[in-house]
């Protein structure tokens, strides 16, 4: 292969290309975390670490929708994975990118302003959680704006 110096040349001889992560992948990844967090932790471990202490005591309704919630989660990840590599029409790209978008920005807007989020979750984690759904939802319009 190339050399990447070249004695001959100032500076390097290649370059590379950056390529951004599709708002796809990015949805995915910004999904796996949480949902393998939610199924594997047990609610207590996991209010520790999401929530402020107020909430609910742990109970078997609550416990079940964490594990959904993150078995969904999956799913959903999964789906995006795929829809990502199986596209190949125009017009059915930009109908993925405008579910993620719109997806992405209710979950910034939950994280914001529900009530749950605002007196339950720790403001930490939904400053982290609001930022990156917001991220994914730029990453979504922005390839709507660029035709991609």
């Amino acid at each position: 292969g190339r050399s990447f110096f070249n004695a001959h040349s100032s500076f390097f001889t290649t370059t590379s290309t950056f390529k951004m992560i599709s708002p796809a992948t990015a949805a995915a990844f910004s999904y796996v975390g949480n949902s393998v967090t939610c199924i594997a932790l047990p609610r207590e471990p996991l209010g520790k670490i999401y929530l402020n202490g107020t909430q609910l005591k742990e109970n078997d309704e609550a416990q079940a929708g964490w594990k959904f919630m993150g078995i969904t989660g999956l799913v959903a990840s999964g789906s995006l994975m795929l829809a990502d590599k199986a596209i190949s029409d125009k017009d059915d790209r930009k109908k993925l990118n405008a579910l993620i978008a719109g997806t992405s920005a209710a979950g910034c807007g939950m994280f914001a302003a529900n009530g749950f989020c605002k007196d339950m979750v720790k403001p930490e984690m939904r400053i982290a959680n609001g930022i990156m759904n917001a991220a994914v939802a730029g990453l979504a319009i922005k390839a709507l704006i660029d035709d991609k």
